[in-house]
């Protein structure tokens, strides 16, 4: 009969209908999947994005402390006012490495100065040495070098 068979479409577009949704919801493999009840603080998202990478998270730490003393929106100093932020980057840096990552990320977010930072220590040494309390850490055990 003619109801048996409109019965019969309307499961077959049902079941496409859920077919379609559910492969529009799916989430890409590589995408860390980030399930919090509340945000971040500085040091979690340095811990996340540091295991994410496998970058050396006491570094990152160490340089954070220098740089910011882990805060997420101080001014820059020592430089000018060139530099923001968690990892203090200056523009430039922050944008270069960003686009190298494949990503346009947000130089006035915390977050993403943990996620650039971490992503550069994975690099090694010659992304490291752009933070020169990195290189005093390094030589001298100190975020500033002693004075001679």
């Amino acid at each position: 009969t003619m109801s048996k068979t409109l019965k019969i479409v309307l499961v077959i577009i049902g079941a496409l209908i859920l077919m379609y949704a559910l492969t529009k919801t799916s989430i890409a493999e590589d995408e860390p999947v980030v399930e919090t009840k509340a945000p971040l603080t500085e040091q979690e998202s340095i811990q996340f994005w540091a295991d994410y990478y496998g970058s050396p998270y006491q570094e990152l730490i160490m340089v954070a402390k220098c740089e910011s003393g882990i805060h997420r929106n101080p001014k820059g100093f020592n430089d000018g006012g060139k530099a923001f932020g968690l990892y203090q980057f200056h523009r430039g840096t922050f944008d270069a490495f960003s686009k190298e990552m494949g990503e346009s990320l947000d130089y006035y977010s915390y977050n993403d100065q943990a996620k650039v930072a971490s992503y550069a220590f994975k690099q090694g040494t010659k992304y490291k040495s752009h933070w020169t309390s990195w290189v005093s850490l390094q030589k001298y055990g100190t975020c500033i070098p002693p004075k001679k």
